[in-house]
């Protein structure tokens, strides 16, 4: 299946339950389709909020790409700070945020997954 064909034929946003919280899977559609669009590495893990008191953590799904991260909070929704729709140095990312349970895909990668699942991610 073609990624034309599956942005014709749109997949079912994820919503993940986070404690009382439920969370609109915005990140992991994002995600894949600039995978698709732009190339790089798409990465599905877990975060920490750094600026939550205590330390909440949370799904999220992101692009790795010539040494940045971009994700949906800073792309879109204008999150971010002076990184703001550029992206993330990836080192400053994942000191931010510290990133765990990580798994990686390539654009190839995250089209099979997207066809198995049937929905954006998280997919393990």
């Amino acid at each position: 299946m073609s990624w034309q064909r599956l942005y014709a034929n749109p997949v079912p946003v994820t919503w993940v339950k986070q404690g009382n919280k439920l969370v609109c899977g915005l990140c992991y559609e994002w995600a894949y389709r600039d995978v698709q669009d732009h190339g790089g590495v798409l990465v599905q893990g877990t975060v920490t909020e750094p600026l939550s008191s205590p330390p909440s953590k949370y799904l999220h799904a992101w692009v790795e790409r010539g040494g940045k991260v971009y994700d949906w909070q800073t792309m879109v929704q204008g999150q971010g700070g002076k990184f703001r729709g550029r992206g993330f140095p990836r080192k400053i990312f994942y000191e931010l945020f510290q990133p765990e349970r990580m798994k990686r895909y390539d654009d190839e990668q995250a089209m099979i997954a997207l066809v198995r699942h049937r929905h954006y991610g998280p997919w393990e």
